[in-house]
């Protein structure tokens, strides 16, 4: 199991494998993904405030928002149901950021029959979120153009493959 983050650009970032019996709070702990400080400094530099957002079984904080569920027995409030379907677009976002690293890169297709031990399963997910980079900064992509974000896409090939850039 990887755990996937999708910036507003539409480049993509992903930490594991982790064990598949692993909670998706606690892989997030784990890769320190919802750092307060990583994200504080990022949204500093940028001058804007830049969260997370996930489902609501991520722990949930300034930097990471998710999902409201609803009380048992109870109603969301209207507030959460307007936070709840604003951000669903954003949810959509991410889980279409998988299905195209999944149908771009054949090799990660459930049907292939991988196995851990017998194929390098590990490496193809981050190698293919690699290639779904350098194919979004080259073409850009659907993700920035819908939210009329992709001039944050000024990242030159050489500087990501180098690691060598700072936000802008």
């Amino acid at each position: 199991m990887f755990q996937g983050l999708v910036l507003v650009n539409g480049m993509a970032m992903c930490w594991g494998p982790f064990a598949g019996g692993v909670n998706d709070a606690n892989t997030v702990i784990q890769a320190n993904i919802a750092s307060v400080s990583d994200m504080a400094d990022i949204s500093n530099e940028l001058g804007e405030t830049f969260s997370h957002f996930a489902d609501s079984a991520y722990p949930q904080s300034r930097y990471m928002q998710c999902i409201q569920k609803c009380p048992a027995g109870g109603q969301l409030s209207q507030a959460a149901r307007r936070f709840n379907a604003l951000m669903a677009c954003f949810r959509v976002v991410v889980e279409n950021l998988f299905a195209e690293v999944d149908t771009s890169w054949s090799m990660l297709q459930h049907k292939q029959n991988k196995f851990i031990g017998r194929d390098d399963v590990g490496k193809m997910f981050p190698c293919a979120i690699v290639l779904h980079n350098l194919r979004t900064l080259c073409y850009g992509n659907q993700t920035g153009a819908y939210f009329g974000l992709d001039c944050l896409l000024n990242i030159t090939l050489s500087q990501y493959l180098d690691r060598d850039f700072e936000f802008e």
